[in-house]
């Protein structure tokens, strides 16, 4: 008996496992939607600043939030902040079936989908330099605080019963302002729309 459950076990494990990984994949592929999308938006020179914040978000974004986003995210939270480096190999408490790498990866893709709704408000307006610095602050500190406030068991609105399917609070409603607030500060597209 014990040995059919273990077997039980160990495929719904890799069933979670491939499934888990397909979605991480899809998220991932977002990043040429956005790419195709956001130069769409531009002007024909700007085009490859576009394609080149993409690929920022995906080397910049992914490198920040494995050293100290995922950790802030996931670590050992008071409610409002943990710090924690890498990917923590401990219980996250979450009770999933797939890895903590394998979880990292699929976050990951949500951290680089955020700052991706950035790029595409401030497209035009900022130096690629500059975009490298935000791309690393948004998904180091930025974002992963509000994951941690919203999918770490320990966060405040984690344990005030906030739900967030899918990610429209910590993923799109972070993008959304950290958008608003970046096109705020660098203002309209100059020579893009002029009264001719």
């Amino acid at each position: 008996m014990n040995e059919t459950v273990n077997t039980i076990t160990e495929h719904i494990k890799a069933i979670d496992t491939v499934w888990v990984a397909l979605c991480a994949a899809m998220i991932f592929l977002m990043e040429g939607g956005f790419a195709l999308l956001e130069a769409g938006f531009v002007r024909r020179k700007n085009a490859m600043s576009i394609i080149a914040k993409v690929i920022i978000d995906v080397a910049f974004g992914g490198i920040a939030f494995f050293v100290l986003g995922f950790g802030i995210a996931y670590g050992n939270s008071n409610g409002w902040f943990a710090f924690d480096w890498g990917i923590t190999q401990g219980d996250i408490g979450l009770g999933f079936a797939v890895s903590n790498n394998l979880f990292w990866f699929i976050q990951l893709g949500f951290a680089i989908a955020a700052i991706s709704i950035v790029s595409g408000a401030i497209a035009e307006r900022m130096k690629i330099s500059a975009y490298a610095v935000l791309v690393v602050v948004f998904c180091a500190l930025l974002y992963p605080l509000v994951a941690n406030w919203v999918w770490n068991p320990n966060g405040w609105l984690a344990k005030e019963g906030f739900i967030d399917f899918a990610g429209s609070a910590a993923v799109h409603t972070m993008g959304g302002f950290a958008a608003l607030a970046a096109a705020l500060v660098l203002g309209p597209r100059l020579g893009k729309y002029n009264e001719d």
